[in-house]
This record gives C-alpha cells, sequence and structure tokens, in this order.
C-alpha cells in the first residue's frame, strides 16, 4: 500500500503524504470492522488513492465538492467508496438518487447436477475447499461469515446424530444470527477435527484463508467441474432460490440470510420458471 500511496501522492508534500498514510490506514481498519471482503477493499482503496485525494487537498468536505466529485466518477465503486468514506469520517451527506433505468442482471442459479458435480470436484481437491462449500452453500452464507467461524461457534455439545448443528455467524455490523448444518456436513467437520488437530484451540478460526484466495479456488475448480466460473456469493443465492422454492416465506428467508430489509431479500429470490409456469397452468385448469 505503501508504494502505491508514494507513486499517487508524488506531488504532494512529506506532511501530506504521512496524513494520507495515516488516514488511508485508518479508513482500511474501519472498512475491516464492516466485514467488507478483501476485494471490495482494495477497491475502495484504488479509488480513494487514484481519484479521491486529488479532490481532497484541494477543499474542504462541502456538498458542494461530494457532488462535483460524483459527477466526475459515476462508477459504481466510486460512489460506494465515497460513503463509506463519509461514513467513517461521519460526515453527514444526502447522496442523490441515481436515475435512468439499470439493465438487469440476469443470475444463473446452479442446478442440482452442477452443485452435485462442484462439491465432488472440491472435496477430491482438498477437504476444507469442501467444508467451505457446504457451508456457504447449506447457511447461505457470505465470505466474511464464512471464514471468521470459529470452532466454538458449532454448538458442539447440543449435536445430535442426525439432526442439525446450530451455529452461530455473525453478519455485516457484528450482527450475529444462527444458522443450521446438516448433520452430514458435521459428520465430515468432526472427522477433520480428529485427524488435522493434536489439540484444538475452539477460539481459533476453522478456515485460514483469505476471500481472495477462496474465491479463486473456487472459480478455478467450478470452471473445471461445471464450464463456468462462479464466485461464493452465487452459492448463497442458489440456496436463498432453493429455500424459496420450497416454500420458505420472504419473511423467513429475510432472518436466514441476516437481512436487514426484506427488499434486499427480493433481489435474491429467483423462483423456478417452470414451477411458476405450472402453477399458472393449474389456475388455468380451474377456470
Amino acid at each position: 500500500m505503501k508504494y502505491i500511496i508514494k507513486n499517487t501522492m508524488k506531488k504532494k508534500s512529506e506532511l501530506s503524504f504521512k496524513e494520507t498514510m495515516l488516514d488511508a490506514r485508518r479508513f482500511i481498519k474501519y472498512l475491516s470492522a464492516k466485514q467488507l471482503s478483501d476485494s471490495t477493499i482494495k477497491s475502495y482503496l484504488r479509488f480513494y488513492l487514484n481519484t479521491f485525494i486529488k479532490y481532497k487537498y484541494k477543499k474542504d468536505y462541502t456538498p458542494q465538492y461530494i457532488v462535483e466529485y460524483l459527477s466526475e466518477h459515476k462508477s459504481p465503486n466510486a460512489r460506494a467508496m465515497l460513503k463509506a468514506y463519509l461514513e467513517y469520517r461521519q460526515i453527514p451527506f444526502n447522496f442523490p438518487k441515481v436515475t435512468g433505468r439499470k439493465p438487469k442482471k440476469i443470475i444463473k442459479i446452479l442446478t442440482a447436477d452442477e452443485r452435485k458435480k462442484l462439491r465432488i470436484a472440491l472435496y477430491e481437491r482438498d477437504v476444507f475447499y469442501g467444508l467451505m462449500y457446504d457451508l456457504t452453500y447449506y447457511c447461505a452464507l457470505r465470505e466474511g461469515e464464512l471464514l471468521n467461524i470459529r470452532f466454538k461457534d458449532f454448538d458442539w455439545k447440543g449435536l445430535v446424530k442426525g439432526s442439525p448443528c446450530r451455529l452461530i455467524v455473525t453478519g455485516k455490523g457484528n450482527k450475529q444470527r444462527y444458522v443450521f448444518v446438516p448433520y452430514k456436513v458435521m459428520e465430515i467437520l468432526k472427522k477433520v477435527v480428529y485427524h488435522s488437530y493434536a489439540e484444538l484451540d475452539y477460539d481459533s478460526k476453522l478456515f485460514e484463508y483469505s476471500a481472495d484466495y477462496w474465491r479463486q479456488k473456487l472459480y478455478e475448480v467450478s470452471e473445471d467441474a461445471i464450464g463456468r466460473r462462479i464466485n461464493p456469493h452465487l452459492l448463497r443465492h442458489t440456496r436463498t432460490s432453493d429455500w424459496f422454492d420450497g416454500g420458505l416465506d420472504i419473511h423467513t428467508l429475510s432472518k436466514a440470510l441476516g437481512h436487514e430489509n426484506i427488499s434486499t431479500t427480493q433481489r435474491y429470490v429467483h423462483a423456478d420458471e417452470k414451477k411458476q409456469l405450472e402453477k399458472i397452468k393449474q389456475f388455468a385448469l380451474k377456470g
């Protein structure tokens, strides 16, 4: 990070450079506390260093300055970075609504056959990759929630053969919720714990991987196994759709996903089109 800042700040004074270093580190610490992924933090940092500080040293944080920055940098990432930065600096500002129709992105969730092939391929590559897939899919976890799981978060004492295990996950804003891990996954996890850890520290993390590393491995394995690259968030989308098609209502889904707003949950729902058409057909048959 220091090398990037030095190149960006080469025309600035030494004092400005030191101030920027300190501010950038504090901003990164703030973003990390919000449990944003490594890739998101890097993206925000790039916009902060390459565009934002050019304005930052010219003016104060006036509404006119903020609007000027937004008008010249229309990228959603630049907007998101600025919003996060103003929150970090505790500077109030009402962002203007983005107008214009956005093209709806079609998300192609995984089929049952794709899920089966991908799960097998991940377990064959590494048992920890398989466990990361299982916990992400079955519990519909965010990347940060998965990678922050500690052994103590599992309800080991309440584990009953054949029954799901309760797991505490910490989501955005350090808010916790319960999810349930299928017993077949817990059986695999117990074997891993028995064979891999001579002395288990229950306060340690289950996975010692970064979000970037996990994402890259999933890209590689999915491309080989099912012919397309997927990211971890697609597993969360797929599980949500499976739950919805299985009969879970939107309010229950919202709670299971850790959403504060149901409108966010609605974006995750990708109902099975064939099932929808069949329901319409049944109503037509009734007359």
